[in-house]
């Protein structure tokens, strides 16, 4: 009998507030398209908390199959990554000589902006196929010697990668900078030169679409660094809580993972915001990631005295310690027996 393994995807959209402490969350089945279930929570969102403006906030890989002009009429605002490459201000925004400062420090270097007003034209997939609309955006560009020494980082962790490949003969054609050419008969790859000095010149910058034109530059670069707080959370949903895998199928056992996985990232971040505002832990790192680690180094060592068992205490980690002051956990004594640790654990069941 063979064993029959059903996978199912979900959607989860996850509200939190700009201290990245969660509010509340909605599940959509993984067919549906992310601009499809975007729109149906911002409408939700919108009645039940009574909110008078809402601003999209999305990086460049979404923002392409995001309908902006919908977007506008149901009544939203929207800050989106935008593609400088092969986009008509692509020799504007990399002409750094009337870029704006916006910081300079010996550590991150030069980091600066400029901003353009604009009439766009843009294709968008209908049902019936293509639909050609206009939109009038503020795009604000920016550079950083942090970001141009990250991105160059990554391409040349990329062509590394590629240099192992065709050493070892495993090249699919695939990779970004590789091109192909034909010799003695046979089809062969080799690094794309033309286009690793292509990218090059987009090293640092960036650039973004505001639909609301009022906003400053500076407001604008200010509300989308909200999206890494977004990704931070989806982060420690993932790895530091383990929502996934689920184990389940069925959608009541999907939600209800879901719900208990909410539930411990509200209490992380409850126990993150108290740690965080309090003078006993100044200067400690607070991090959901921290308290966790923390707490799964607290440990006992156990062992045999006159044929009972007892067990030995480890000493807590710097932060546990605190955690437990300033929650007001009552903590072991140093050498506890089994039936003490029993009564422990039963009175704080009941205190629960």
């Amino acid at each position: 009998m063979g064993l029959v393994l059903k996978i199912i995807q979900i959607v989860l959209s996850l509200l939190i507030d700009d201290e990245g402490f969660p509010i509340s969350f909605d599940i959509y089945e993984g067919n549906k398209s992310e601009t499809k279930t975007l729109l149906d929570t911002l409408d939700r969102l919108k009645d039940k908390y009574r909110l008078e403006k809402i601003t999209l906030i999305a990086d460049r890989g979404i923002s392409s199959s995001l309908n902006l002009q919908e977007i506008k009429k149901r009544g939203y605002e929207y800050i989106v990554g935008y593609k400088i490459k092969n986009s008509k201000l692509s020799d504007k925004i990399l002409d750094r000589n009337d870029y704006s400062l916006i910081s300079f420090s010996e550590q991150d270097g030069y980091y600066g902006y400029k901003e353009f007003e604009i009439k766009e034209n843009r294709k968008i997939r209908t049902q019936e196929g293509y639909e050609s609309i206009e939109l009038n955006h503020k795009i604000v560009a920016t550079y950083s010697d942090k970001r141009a020494l990250r991105d160059k980082k990554e391409r040349d962790r990329a062509i590394n990668k590629i240099n192992k490949k065709i050493e070892r003969n495993a090249l699919k054609g695939k990779e970004r900078y590789l091109e192909k050419y034909c010799e003695e008969g046979k089809v062969k790859y080799r690094l794309d030169l033309n286009k690793i000095e292509q990218a090059k010149k987009y090293d640092g910058f960036y650039a973004l679409a505001c639909s609301d034109i009022s906003l400053s530059a500076l407001e604008v670069i200010r509300i989308h660094k909200q999206i890494y707080d977004v990704e931070n959370a989806f982060r420690e949903l993932k790895t530091d809580l383990n929502i996934r895998p689920i184990y389940h199928y069925t959608p009541k056992r999907i939600k209800g993972h879901i719900i208990v996985s909410f539930l411990s990232y509200f209490l992380l971040k409850a126990i993150e915001r108290r740690l965080k505002y309090n003078q006993k832990t100044q200067g400690l790192p607070i991090t959901t990631r921290r308290i966790i680690k923390s707490l799964k180094n607290i440990n006992a060592i156990e062992t045999d005295i006159s044929g009972k068992r007892y067990y030995l205490k480890a000493k807590y980690d710097p932060l546990a310690s605190k955690m437990f002051e300033i929650l007001k956990i009552k903590t072991l004594k140093n050498i506890v027996s089994e039936q003490e640790i029993k009564d422990y654990l039963s009175m704080s069941q009941k205190t629960m």
